[in-house]
């Protein structure tokens, strides 16, 4: 068995590797065409600690995956230690046996949840033929960096509209005025469009795409979208975690990862039943396979993301082929 350290990982896995594993993970779960248990949570008392375990394999991939990954949200205030970490076990799907034990660190739930986030995004705002788009970030931790940087790399590959202002809203100012510098610095060209917003009301109502990107248990964006904006609910991946308020979804298009996964820990919980049949369009693997697309340039869409086992599959069979070729 092998054993791969996060800098090792770092080294052989790239953001287009990242995004290239999108498609196989939605599409096979839609098509069934994977195995493996619904995923598990571990409930602390302490709502600032939580842990996940996924585990699945992919039909015509020779490995299947056992991932584990952590988020205790106060490490860094009071350890100084990353607030999120994780480790994958990868095992041939031919024998049981472990092939490579993935020290990442939660890099590759990092990587393969911001690729997700960007390629939704891309694949659902429909104006690309536009000079470019407002973006807005809530949040200013690792995901929103990470969402922001993959999404960079699909307007790179033409396989996004290009941005012509970011918005960023933060619970603190400073944060998100740091956020701001480190996006300049890594793209000059963004010079004077980079916006500290007070409010993440006021990004919802001026973004064309939205991220959010948080730990929150209680509504940040309250109002409705505006028309044929893309809000990406990335934060709400666990039973209590809320992004969105009842006005921000009553009159979007919903479209979820995992249907019957959202509806227990995302953004999806706090329907009604009415309005859970009304507006939830389906899975995110639907738009891959040509079955669910927007019906109207003003329509508004959610997409929610709570994290799926096939995601972890993907990524780390695309890691296993470049392990095996060194």
């Amino acid at each position: 068995m092998q054993i791969l350290d996060e800098q090792e990982i770092r080294s052989l896995i790239t953001f287009t590797d990242a995004l290239d594993s999108v498609e196989r993970a939605y599409t096979c779960l839609v098509e069934k065409k994977y195995f493996g248990p619904p995923n598990t949570m571990i409930k602390f008392p302490d709502k600032s600690k939580e842990f996940h375990i996924k585990g699945a394999g992919i039909e015509n991939c020779d490995v299947f995956t056992i991932k584990m990954a952590s988020g205790f949200f106060n490490n860094k205030k009071l350890y100084d230690l990353p607030n999120g970490n994780g480790m994958v076990m990868l095992f041939s799907s031919e024998t049981g046996f472990p092939l490579a034990f993935l020290q990442d660190g939660g890099y590759l739930t990092d990587l393969r949840t911001s690729a997700a986030a960007a390629t939704m995004a891309g694949k659902m705002m429909v104006r690309k033929d536009l000079p470019g788009i407002v973006l807005g970030i809530i949040g200013n931790g690792l995901m929103a960096k990470m969402c922001f940087q993959m999404y960079m790399e699909l307007v790179k590959q033409e396989k996004a509209s290009k941005i012509n202002n970011i918005l960023i809203w933060a619970r603190r100012k400073e944060a998100a005025k740091a956020l701001g510098t480190e996006f300049f610095q890594q793209h000059p060209e963004l010079n004077g469009k980079i916006g500290i917003i007070d409010s993440a009301n006021e990004v919802a109502a001026r973004s064309d795409i939205i991220f959010t990107c948080t730990a929150s248990r209680e509504p940040l964006i309250t109002n409705p979208l505006q028309p044929g904006c893309v809000c990406v609910a990335v934060g709400s991946d666990q039973p209590g975690k809320r992004e969105l308020g009842e006005a921000t979804v009553m009159d979007a298009m919903i479209i979820c990862d995992d249907v019957q996964h959202a509806r227990e820990a995302g953004e999806t919980e706090y329907l009604s039943d009415d309005v859970f049949d009304r507006n939830v369009a389906g899975y995110c693997g639907d738009v891959f396979l040509g079955k669910l697309n927007r019906i109207s340039d003003t329509q508004k869409i959610i997409v929610d993301l709570t994290g799926v086992g096939t995601q972890d599959a993907s990524i780390c069979y695309k890691l296993w082929l470049k392990i095996k070729k060194n």
